[in-house]
Formats: structure tokens, C-alpha cells, sequence
């Protein structure tokens, strides 16, 4: 085991599974204005005001994005749409072809603020012109490749962190649910907003109408009738919601999706989704289960669906999940999860790895690195009475690790969701525990290590989860002192302390 106050020893359990879901840091300007649970992008410097400038980025659109750019023209109706949101691991493209067609305004949402950044990092770069003409040149797949390293110009900056201050951040961002603030990202595109949040932005009311508290699902404030929250349509937002999904895409994440964009639609407004797979059925079912009709287009590459609101959700499912396990100390927790985090409805069998690797003394400040739904946060919070750091660059991840804590009565957990790893916790941190994911190469891996060795404390100890042990083994060299890398289970977990 390696703590704070340090030894190291070696013990192997048997495991199998994952790990953890938080992208590579992404950068954005430090005007970034963070909302509780909202994040929205402002205008950069020497922006463009034409949406025909963005259709075209430099990174290419995904492929049920592309899918809805060859037919976004012939299954609308000619007549505009005021207001649309669009979903998408993609970019931007949607969002400003829609623009082009003479939609009023669109909401581009994201749940990760990675992936936010990097269409905002898209958005500014080069004209469409410039873009097609190297497309041609066959030079658009190092584009991307170059996009995701040079998006670390783009970041929000770090929260500041000491163990008087980290209960205060937790109560702050707790609040999530009924703090919200709309702003949009004037600049990039004057209707054109970028967010990074939980849920889908806030429905509007007329000033008529009686609003309750934000649903415990959705986040939304509901219209009501008699005491009782409904869905009339009148108290909806958008005429128009683009779903674009993949065939790998987490399938209660796209129910809750599906459910939220109907919450969000006007009565007669339109949800238009997207999936990379032609042979698809699953999505079709679902979405005949919500509407009366359902139009299906079919190209080489995917499937296209329109369907019309005309009657309103009898029922709104609350798609959480409670789940407790107990940790290595012998305590019985319980952790909040929700569809799109990592781990969703289960304890990740290389968190536990890491829970068996680690010793953290009462006076030891912890950073968990990519905390998911704040497992490891917790664990690590009944060992000490300072403060434990919670990051992650899912806005879910922040939000469900912040119940966590709060459903354990741990007041010293602090929860904040950031992708570029500047924290302003430089040298304080005692202990920092990551469990980084596989996919990205080994960018996002090394990424984990950087941010973690930079908050650490000169002695501090870093602990890796991880199914790589050789990447560690060679990038801790020159970089890391008093290394140790041993077999836990079906995994290696891999020990380190800052020069």
C-alpha cells in the first residue's frame, strides 16, 4: 500500500472490469463561465459572424452526424423553427447547418466538457474555404489528431482547494439543481450557444403559469397544475431536438435523453434522431413508444427518424441509481450514479484494486483524479478529516459525486468538473488516486498522471489502476520517484511519489 506518510507493500487481489471515463484535457478560455451545473462558452477574440464560415470544421463530423447533414433539408418542413437544440458527440456541424436553414436560434449540448471545448476550440479556427481545400489534400484525419492536442489552448480555470474551503465548493456546486444561468456564447455565433451541463438547459415558462422546484431527474423546473408538475407543451422551449446517437452509445443515457428532449420540446415541435447503424430497430421501438408517428429514412450509413409531439409523457422516469457496497475499512456506503457516468449502476472492479492498494492517513488532502460517481472520493473520505478533491470532466460524474458524498455525510468532499487538469491545487495534495481510461492511446492516460503529479506535494504518492503496467513503468521514469508497480487481481496498480 502507499499513503500520504508513506509505505509501500504488496498486495494482490482478484478483479476484473474497467476504468474510468474522463477525457483528455480540453482547454477554454478562463472566461468560461461555470453555473453550478452549467457551463456556457463566451465570444472568443476575433470571431466570425457568418454561419455558412462554420459548416465545414476541422474536424470531421461524426457518423450519425454526417448522416443528418445529408438529410436535414428534405425531411424538415420549409417553414423555420424559432428555437433548436441539438445532442451530439460531434462538433458543431448540426448545430450550424440549422443556422444556415434559417433556424432562429440553437443550443448545441454536451455532457462532457471535453468534448464541449473541443467544438468550441473548432468553432474558431479556420474558414470553411481554407478547411475544404486541405480536406481535399486528404489531410483532414491529421487535422483532427492535431485538434485534440492543440485544444489545451482553450481551458476554464481551476477551482482554488485547501481543507477549509473544499466543504464550502461541495455545498456550492450541491446546489446544482436549482442554480441556473442562462448565457449565451455571444461571438462563436451570435445564436449559438455551447453548453456543458447535466441535463438539457432549463425549460421556459410563460409568466403566467406557476413554476415548481427543478424535477429530481431532469433538473427542470416544472409547470403546475392543482399542486401536481405535468407536461403540456405550453411550458417547453424548443421546436425543434436533434438526438444523434451511435449503436454503441450507453442505452439508458439515450432513453433519458429521448425523455428529456420530448420535456423540452413546444406541443407539435419536432425530435429528429440519428443513429449510425442502417439495420437499426432499437431505436426505432423506442421511439415509437413515445410518439404517435414515427418517419424512417435509411441511407448507406444510417438511419434518420422525425417524429411530431402531439401528446404529452404520462409518466417522467427518474433514470438515478442507488447502490452501496462496502469498502475496504469495513464501511457500508451508498453511491448516487446516473446514465453517461462511468460505472453507472455498479462499483468498477479496478476501483476497488485501488481501494485495496491505498493507505491515506487522517490529516492526508486527497485528489481523485476521474472520480466517476465519487466512489473512491467517499472511501477515501472516511479515512481522513481533510479535505479529498473530487474532478472529473463529465458534468453527471461532479453532480452524482456530490450526492454521494452528501448520502454518506461526508462534508469534506469537494466535487468540480474540469478537463484541463489546472486546478490551483499545486503541491497540496498528499495523496491522488487515478483510474484513467484506455481509450485515446495513451494521451488521456499520461494526462491523469501530469495533473495528479502536479498537485501533489513534494513526497506526495500517486496510485494507478490500470491494465498497462509497462506505460507506467516507462513514463514514471525521470518523472516520479520510489516507483512500484504490482499485480492486483487482473490488474496492476501502479505506485509513485513526487520528487
Amino acid at each position: 500500500m502507499m499513503g500520504g506518510k508513506g509505505r509501500v507493500q504488496r498486495q494482490q487481489n482478484c478483479a476484473i472490469g474497467a476504468v474510468a471515463s474522463v477525457a483528455f484535457a480540453g482547454r477554454l478560455s478562463a472566461e468560461a463561465i461555470i453555473t453550478a451545473q452549467t457551463i456556457y462558452w463566451p465570444a472568443p477574440k476575433g470571431s466570425r459572424s457568418s454561419a455558412q464560415m462554420y459548416t465545414t470544421n476541422t474536424l470531421l463530423p461524426v457518423v450519425s452526424d454526417q448522416v443528418l447533414l445529408e438529410k436535414l433539408e428534405s425531411i424538415l418542413p420549409k417553414s423555420p423553427f424559432d428555437q433548436a437544440i441539438v445532442i451530439s458527440a460531434g462538433r458543431t456541424q448540426v448545430a450550424c447547418r440549422l443556422l444556415e436553414m434559417g433556424v432562429g436560434g440553437v443550443t448545441a449540448w454536451y455532457l462532457d466538457q471535453y468534448r464541449a471545448s473541443q467544438a468550441a476550440w473548432a468553432l474558431q479556427e479556420q474558414p470553411a474555404s481554407e478547411t475544404l481545400a486541405q480536406s481535399e489534400d486528404g489531410s483532414v484525419a491529421g487535422q483532427q489528431d492535431a485538434a485534440i492536442s492543440q485544444a489545451s489552448s482553450l481551458a476554464p480555470s481551476g477551482v482554488g482547494f485547501d481543507s477549509n474551503s473544499a466543504a464550502v465548493a461541495g455545498d456550492k456546486l450541491a446546489q446544482a439543481d436549482t442554480e441556473l444561468e442562462r448565457k449565451p456564447a455571444d461571438g462563436l455565433l451570435p445564436q449559438l450557444d455551447i453548453v456543458c451541463s447535466t441535463d438539457l438547459p432549463p425549460l421556459v415558462a410563460s409568466d403566467a403559469e406557476e413554476v415548481s422546484e427543478p424535477h429530481q431527474n431532469t433538473g427542470k423546473p416544472q409547470l403546475l397544475k392543482d399542486g401536481q408538475a405535468v407536461d403540456d407543451g405550453s411550458f417547453s422551449r424548443y421546436d425543434l431536438a436533434i438526438l444523434s446517437t451511435s449503436k454503441s452509445d450507453e442505452v439508458e443515457l439515450t432513453r433519458e435523453l429521448l425523455q428529456q428532449c420530448i420535456l423540452c420540446l413546444n406541443k407539435g415541435g419536432r425530435l429528429v434522431a440519428s443513429v449510425d447503424n442502417p439495420r437499426d430497430s432499437w431505436l426505432h421501438d423506442q421511439l415509437r413508444l413515445l410518439f404517435d408517428k414515427v418517419t424512417r429514412t435509411t441511407t448507406s450509413a444510417g438511419c434518420v427518424y422525425v417524429a411530431r409531439k402531439t401528446r404529452v409523457l404520462k409518466k417522467v422516469k427518474d433514470f438515478r441509481c442507488w447502490f452501496q457496497f462496502k469498502d475496504e475499512f469495513g464501511n457500508l456506503l451508498k453511491a448516487v450514479s446516473r446514465p453517461g457516468v462511468f460505472s453507472h449502476r455498479r462499483l468498477d472492479p479496478g476501483a476497488r484494486q485501488l481501494m485495496r492498494a491505498f493507505d491515506i492517513g487522517p490529516d492526508d488532502r486527497v485528489l481523485d483524479y476521474g472520480c466517476g460517481a465519487g466512489v473512491l472520493a467517499a472511501t477515501a473520505a472516511t479515512q481522513t478529516q481533510k479535505s479529498v478533491m473530487a474532478v472529473d470532466s463529465n458534468a453527471r460524474a461532479v453532480q452524482c459525486t456530490i450526492a454521494t458524498a452528501a448520502a454518506n455525510g461526508l462534508e469534506h468532499v469537494a466535487a468540480v468538473v474540469n478537463s484541463d487538469g489546472e486546478l490551483g491545487l499545486d503541491g497540496e495534495i498528499d495523496v491522488a488516486l487515478a483510474n484513467p481510461p484506455y481509450f485515446g492511446g495513451n494521451s488521456i492516460s499520461k494526462h491523469f498522471v501530469d495533473a495528479s503529479r502536479i498537485a501533489l506535494r513534494s513526497g506526495g504518492a500517486l496510485l494507478v489502476v490500470t491494465k498497462k503496467p509497462s506505460l507506467y513503468r516507462e513514463y514514471f521514469d525521470g518523472l516520479m520517484e520510489d516507483v512500484e508497480i504490482f499485480p492486483s487481481g487482473k490488474y496492476y496498480v501502479a505506485c509513485a511519489r513526487r520528487p
